[in-house]
């Protein structure tokens, strides 16, 4: 399946549907337009990257630790659609966002949702932190 990571903005359009599909999910309220804006700026300044494939996406953002400085990715978003899952398309996303977040330096892969189930995260290599997830490179 191919992972798209181009920056245009169909992109960021299919991952804001997969984005309004989980909020669904949740039961949350979930604004498009603001996801769209937020994630063009994060393109535009080189601070932020969205993989699609027709199962789901991934969003890291790039800052840097405020402990250490080292750079680090930041997973803003994970989703993987409910018939796809189960299926090895969530770690396929969580492997090519790695595979970038490597190749520009990153030093650790963040993921700030504690709430996932551990064991799932944890067998991707990452251990619980205070805050979620992180997963050293």
């Amino acid at each position: 399946m191919d992972i798209a990571c181009e920056y245009n903005t169909e992109t960021i359009h299919r991952a804001a549907l997969f984005g309004a599909e989980y909020a669904c999910e949740l039961e949350k309220k979930f604004d498009a337009n603001n996801f769209c804006a937020t994630w063009m700026r994060l393109y535009d300044s080189g601070m932020g990257k969205i993989f699609v494939c027709e199962a789901g996406t991934i969003g890291c953002a790039f800052t840097n630790d405020m402990m250490t400085g080292e750079p680090q990715c930041f997973i803003s978003f994970w989703f993987v659609s409910p018939r796809f899952r189960g299926k090895g398309y969530g770690k396929m996303l969580l492997d090519r966002a790695e595979q970038n977040a490597r190749a520009i330096g990153c030093k650790a892969m963040i993921h700030g949702h504690p709430g996932l189930p551990s064991e799932g995260i944890k067998k991707l290599g990452f251990e619980v932190i205070e805050t979620g997830y992180k997963k050293k490179l």
